[in-house]
């Protein structure tokens, strides 16, 4: 049987991995970055109730330590053919940390409807984002 802590511990080993990989290809981890998380839902209410349920929710259970300027946003192409919540935050690249934003998505987005979440950060050494699904 899967616990949820083994399933956050293969996570953050996801996670980490990922991370490993962009420190060889040289990026810079040390210092906080501009990471967004996006998760695809069925249209646009859905995105604003997750929004709402995952406020209530970090008012509970608080960002990694260390995070700042957080921000949701709800994201559409012109053609309104999807709808995607976004969230936004500055903080050290950390496995354990993306790992319980990306869960703590996971965990609401699903509630309504909500798929996958993905990651994508800023590397200020390269001047490029870096995005992971």
């Amino acid at each position: 049987m899967i616990t949820v802590r083994d399933d956050f511990l293969a996570l953050v080993a996801e996670n980490a991995a990922l991370l490993d990989q962009f420190r060889d290809q040289g990026a810079d981890l040390s210092r906080p970055v501009d990471f967004t998380f996006n998760c695809d839902m069925p249209d646009e209410d859905m995105v604003e109730v997750c929004i709402e349920a995952l406020k209530a929710r970090f008012e509970h259970d608080p960002l990694p330590h260390g995070a700042e300027q957080a921000d949701f946003a709800i994201c559409t192409d012109d053609e309104e053919s999807y709808w995607s919540l976004c969230f936004s935050l500055v903080m050290v690249p950390d496995a354990a940390a993306i790992s319980q934003v990306e869960r703590a998505i996971r965990q609401e987005s699903q509630k309504f409807g909500g798929d996958e979440v993905s990651w994508e950060f800023a590397d200020p050494s390269t001047k490029q984002m870096d995005r992971l699904q």
